[in-house]
């Protein structure tokens, strides 16, 4: 991978690296896309039954009830899957920045093998996160920027839920306030995704346009983040062993010891 994000003084360049991670998505875009979309396809699914499947209840009380609680299953449905989704993608933009992309069906088989971790992971960063939003908020942001790359630590350094977290924390030291911004920049897509289609698209009378514009919008920004915090990880990973390196080669002689 050409030396973008790395400075000389160990800058993490926001730009530069979401640069190379939209040219890795793109080169990427039918695979990393697909599973995406397939991550986000039980809400799909379920709200097109809704509208168009056989209507199992007369009630409308019954059919408000029953989406009550498909919506609750449907969330912690996706919740996994996107975890999933995101330890695949990030295992495939490992391999591209290796240089060693792999087809398809090697990309999700290989990063399958690093499911129950990534998604011990990511429920273990998420229930942290909450916490920390409940209690004072700052917490919860806190967590959410120092745990950024504990997914990709987990698929590429095949570490422990514990582990995963304690090397996030490591490698986020000192890069916080650029991968702050790179959050935030995050959250306003997501947010912005969420609601500024309700301006534009008609669900009531184009719903299942409407929801499949909006289900690949989401699923486009899952790819690409996930691709992102990929990316992240390598970057911050060279910059702290290329400073460690540094700090070996110009060492000062060991005065003690008679070394020049």
């Amino acid at each position: 991978m050409a030396d973008q994000t790395f400075a000389g003084d160990g800058r993490l360049k926001i730009g530069s690296l979401l640069a190379r991670s939209y040219q890795i998505l793109l080169g990427n875009l039918s695979a990393f896309l697909v599973i995406a979309l397939a991550a986000g396809s039980p809400h799909v699914i379920f709200y097109s039954w809704m509208n168009y499947g056989p209507r199992l209840f007369a009630d409308a009380g019954d059919r408000a009830l029953m989406a009550t609680a498909g919506d609750a299953l449907i969330a912690i449905l996706e919740i996994v899957l996107s975890f999933v989704a995101t330890g695949v993608i990030v295992y495939g933009t490992l391999r591209e920045l290796q240089g060693q992309s792999g087809g398809f069906r090697e990309t999700i088989g290989r990063g399958l093998k690093s499911l129950l971790p990534v998604i011990l992971v990511s429920l273990a960063a998420t229930l942290a996160v909450l916490l920390g939003l409940v209690l004072l908020v700052l917490p919860g942001i806190f967590f959410l920027v120092v745990f950024w790359v504990a997914v990709p630590v987990t698929v590429i350094e095949r570490r422990g839920v514990r582990a995963s977290l304690e090397r996030s924390r490591e490698l986020t030291r000192g890069y916080r306030w650029p991968i702050l911004a790179l959050l935030l920049l995050d959250l306003a897509m997501s947010i912005g995704f969420a609601f500024v289609p309700e301006l534009f698209l008609d669900y009531k009378g184009a719903f299942l346009r409407s929801v499949i514009i909006e289900w690949a919008g989401q699923s486009l920004i899952v790819a690409f983040w996930s691709v992102v915090s990929a990316v992240t990880y390598v970057e911050l990973k060279r910059i702290k062993e290329g400073a460690r390196r540094y700090r070996e080669t110009h060492r000062k002689p060991d005065n003690k010891s008679g070394k020049e």
